[in-house]
């Protein structure tokens, strides 16, 4: 998958980044929300993990231009603000929360979760019946690893 992530902390920028080219993907960083808000202009993402807090332009910004850009696009907010985050964006089933501090296990739980969420949507979408049993079955196995990283975003 092609991710951005979007965090001013350059310690858990870095973290993010090197864990997740380690599982294969394309990971674009970006140290503010207007830097990420640029990206989103110019590159379609399939992931946007994003702090909430940050200066010049926020991660609620980051959200709403990414909706706004890039509908399609799963998003994974990390923050150690969750009470200024509205549970209606919980609600969507794109959006998961993750409260800082996180162990990187739960951001790649969370990365399989919408990778399989979007592979469901994308099977959906197609008009081949085989490849929506292995999405499902992929959906299951995804959330079952994810249980963790549920009850984190339910907590918020």
């Amino acid at each position: 998958m092609r991710i951005l992530v979007a965090d001013d902390e350059p310690n858990t920028r870095d973290a993010l980044a090197e864990v997740l080219r380690e599982e294969g993907h394309a990971v674009t960083t970006v140290s503010s929300g207007r830097l990420a808000v640029e990206s989103l202009g110019a590159i379609p993402f399939d992931l946007v993990i994003t702090d909430l807090n940050m200066p010049d332009v926020d991660g609620l910004e980051v959200i709403e231009e990414t909706r706004a850009v890039q509908p399609e696009t799963a998003i994974v907010v990390i923050t150690a603000y969750g009470e200024r985050f509205s549970r209606s964006y919980l609600e969507t089933g794109e959006i998961v929360l993750l409260s800082k501090p996180f162990r990187l296990s739960e951001i790649l739980a969370a990365v399989e979760t919408v990778a399989a969420r979007r592979s469901a949507r994308l099977a959906a979408g197609a008009k081949a019946a085989p490849t929506a049993g292995v999405v499902a079955n992929a959906v299951g196995a995804a959330a079952a690893a994810a249980a963790d990283v549920g009850e984190t975003a339910e907590h918020v």
